[in-house]
């Protein structure tokens, strides 16, 4: 079960018993479970709200290879939800979910790397970045790789 279904799943119990369940899973290395133990600790579901907490839960699951957690890290950063925006390392955890095969996350670091957000312009990455998203069917970067290669 991936991130988004078990944390729906969860959610539907009572919170001290889903963040139980999710920290049992958690604690065994479910990459999905260590997702939903950060959102807990986020949003204080069955646990006191700990920003701290959420984010440590929400790292190891994204170094569990869970490209949901590494690309909700880079939102969260990039959007400034714990305090000041941080693009360098949103950056960092787009990078990480675009390795991990998440075509959204590629087409956003291709953006970082066209805009030199959280990095520098570097425009033979981008295009990369682009190439892999388009081809994984995502239709902005489709689009952006076609208004690119317009201009050459």
């Amino acid at each position: 079960m991936n991130e988004i279904e078990l944390e729906k799943k969860l959610r539907k119990l009572d919170p001290s018993k889903a963040f139980s369940e999710a920290m049992l899973l958690a604690t065994e290395n479910d990459p999905s479970a260590q997702y939903c133990v950060g959102r807990f600790y986020q949003t204080g579901f069955g646990v006191d709200q700990d920003i701290s907490d959420a984010i440590d839960w929400l790292s190891k699951a994204a170094r569990n290879r869970s490209h949901v957690s590494a690309r909700y890290l880079g939102d969260c950063y990039s959007m400034g939800v714990w305090g000041e925006l941080d693009h360098n390392t949103a950056f960092e955890w787009y990078k990480l979910a675009a390795e991990l095969g998440d075509p959204s996350s590629a087409y956003t670091l291709a953006s970082c790397y066209l805009e030199g957000q959280g990095t520098n312009v570097d425009n033979e990455e981008a295009i990369r970045w682009l190439e892999y998203s388009a081809k994984e069917g995502h239709h902005l970067a489709k689009l952006l790789l076609d208004a690119i290669n317009s201009q050459e």
